[in-house]
């Protein structure tokens, strides 16, 4: 680790289950495996696409802002 410090079990799941929600929420395509409706994501993300512009630098920024959230807490231990 960066600071040299473990991470506990409940940590590293919390962490796990933190990127797996991310994705999720950010590219639910990648979980058709689930039994997600395809056509719906689809016709959603295509849509939302076409209204939205700057779609995926919205993914990118919220993704980053997470990332340098954790950096923060890195810093400030």
């Amino acid at each position: 680790m960066m600071v040299r410090e473990k991470l506990a079990c409940n940590e590293t799941l919390s962490i796990l289950f933190g990127i797996i929600e991310t994705s999720m929420l950010t590219m639910p395509q990648w979980f058709m495996f689930m039994g997600i409706d395809e056509k719906e994501i689809e016709e959603r993300l295509s849509a939302d696409k076409k209204k939205y512009d700057h779609y995926f630098l919205g993914i990118a920024i919220a993704l980053c802002s997470s990332f340098l959230d954790v950096v923060n807490t890195f810093i400030t231990r």
